[in-house]
C-alpha cells in the first residue's frame, strides 16, 4: 500500500486530552492517540532499551526514526503512569511473534501499540489482553488483491457492496479489524485471516468467531471500531466484550 505523508493536526480526531496517571478501572480499555510529527518535548531517547535504539538507527529515513522514537517514548510515558515507574524503568519481554508485554514481576497492565502516517495509538487495559491497530485512509484500489487474499468472502462482499467513494474507508475498517485481532492473539499476518469475519458497521463492537488453532486458544473475541474520523481507521480487539472504551489524546 502507498506510503502516506503525516496527517496534519486538523485531520486527527477531536478526542479530549487525558491524564495518563488517572486510575485504570477493571473492564475498561483506555485508548491514547498522539502525533509523532514535529518536535517532541516529552521524548527522551535515553528511555529506550539498547535493542530499541538499535532498531531506531536502522531506519533509512530520518522521519521514520523520529516517529519510532516518539511512539516508544509516548508508550513508556503511558505505562510508567499506569505502573508507578519512571519511563526509563519500563521494560518489555516479547512472546509469540514479537508481541510485547511488561517484564516487571506482578505486572497486570496489558497494552498494544500501532502507528501510521505520523500518528500513534496505544490501547491499555488493567486486566485483559488487547490488540490495537490504526491506519491512515488512502487510495488503495483494494491494494492489488490484498482484500481478496486476506479478507473473508463475507468481508469482500461487504466491501464490494459499498459505494465506490466509500470503499477505501471500508477497506481500512476491515484491515484494522483484522490487524487488531491478530495483534490480540500474538500472531502475524500468516494467521489464516480469511477464516474469520469482522464487522463493517458495528459502532459498539461485535463478536468474532476465531479458528481454533490460535495461541490464546480463543474460540471468539470482540472487535470494536474507534471513532477516529474520516482520515483514520482504528480498532481494538479483546477476548470478550469490555465495559467501555475510553479515547484520549496524549
Amino acid at each position: 500500500m502507498a506510503r502516506r505523508p503525516p496527517l496534519s493536526p486538523e485531520q486527527l480526531p477531536d478526542w479530549p486530552v487525558g491524564d495518563p496517571a488517572a486510575p485504570l478501572a477493571p473492564g475498561v480499555v483506555r485508548v491514547w492517540l498522539w502525533s509523532l510529527d514535529g518536535p517532541c518535548p516529552d521524548c527522551d531517547e535515553r528511555w529506550l532499551s539498547v535493542d530499541e535504539r538499535d532498531r531506531a538507527d536502522r531506519f533509512h529515513f530520518g522521519e521514520d526514526r523520529q516517529h519510532f522514537v516518539a511512539a516508544r517514548c509516548g508508550l513508556r510515558r503511558l505505562l510508567a503512569a499506569a505502573t508507578g515507574r519512571s519511563p526509563a524503568e519500563v521494560a518489555f519481554r516479547y512472546h509469540g511473534l514479537g508481541k510485547p508485554a511488561l517484564e516487571h514481576d506482578g505486572a497486570t497492565v496489558r497494552f498494544n501499540l500501532s502507528h501510521s502516517a505520523g500518528v500513534a495509538l496505544a490501547a491499555v487495559s488493567a486486566d485483559a489482553d488487547v490488540g490495537a491497530d490504526i491506519e491512515a485512509v488512502r487510495p488503495t484500489r483494494w491494494a492489488d488483491g490484498i482484500a481478496e487474499r486476506y479478507f473473508s468472502p463475507t468481508e469482500v462482499a461487504g466491501l464490494r457492496g459499498e459505494p465506490v467513494d466509500r470503499q477505501d474507508q471500508a477497506f481500512f475498517r476491515f484491515w484494522t479489524n483484522k490487524e487488531a485481532v491478530v495483534k490480540l492473539i500474538g500472531t502475524g499476518l500468516g494467521f489464516p485471516l480469511p477464516a474469520f469475519t469482522t464487522p463493517l458497521d458495528a459502532p459498539t463492537g461485535a463478536e468474532v468467531t476465531l479458528p481454533k488453532d490460535n495461541p490464546l486458544a480463543l474460540s471468539r473475541c470482540w472487535v470494536r471500531p474507534l471513532p477516529t474520523g474520516e482520515h483514520l481507521r482504528g480498532a481494538v480487539a479483546t477476548p470478550g466484550s469490555v465495559e467501555r472504551v475510553e479515547c484520549f489524546r496524549l
